[in-house]
């Protein structure tokens, strides 16, 4: 039996004191205050990697295979793969350095099945944009084709991976030569690049 209690019918407060009492036996009241559960730890490091590296990335492989559509393709999948490798228990010791190699096979083996080639096209470098400046702008887009057609594929490569902040011995890793190459193909590179660039102060 119910011991009397003077407020238990008309009393506000009353009312307003067993309104937490109602609403937590409201299974929409209990989902909406409801935490949601941690991440996964290797969710967390896809995530983590991924705000890292992604722009990265992303510059690397549309550098490589100079078509945006495959260069997001790869993104996706060199991710995916990372998230399958390590949900499956593989240990990684270099995340970054894993993802680009792993994305430059990917998209390399993509590269020869779709019978693409590693240069820009003419159309892409000779376009000229419509800018507030298109005289600058051209110039921009004429010294990039300059810089396309010298250099070779691994040059490419190498500058690239340079430019995202990878040292001569982790880019060696990604592109599984020695470090001793990446130097040698480095200095190559910005030898041609700069005959490119001035012509006129190259005669032989």
């Amino acid at each position: 039996m119910k011991p009397p209690h003077p407020e238990s019918e008309d009393s506000p407060s009353a009312n307003a004191g067993e309104s937490p009492v109602k609403s937590s036996g409201d299974p929409s009241n209990q989902r909406a205050t409801t935490a949601p559960p941690p991440l996964d730890p290797v969710e967390a490091e896809v995530i983590e990697l991924y705000r890292e590296n992604a722009p990265g990335l992303f510059r690397f492989a549309e550098a490589l295979v100079r078509d945006r559509e495959m260069a997001q393709d790869g993104l996706q999948e060199v991710f995916l793969r990372f998230f399958i490798a390590r949900s499956s228990g593989q240990e990684i010791q270099n995340g970054k350095s894993w993802l680009y190699r792993v994305l430059r096979n990917y998209l390399l083996d993509r590269v020869k099945e779709a019978g693409f080639k590693n240069k820009a096209s003419l159309e892409e470098a000779e376009e000229i944009p419509h800018g507030s400046d298109p005289e600058q702008e051209y110039l921009q887009a004429f010294t990039r084709k300059q810089i396309l057609e010298v250099l070779a594929p691994r040059e490419l490569e190498c500058l690239q991976l340079r430019a995202e902040g990878f040292d001569y011995k982790e880019i060696a890793q990604i592109l599984r030569v020695r470090s001793g190459t990446v130097g040698a193909t480095l200095a190559r590179a910005l030898n041609k690049i700069r005959k490119a660039l001035n012509p006129a102060g190259d005669h032989r």
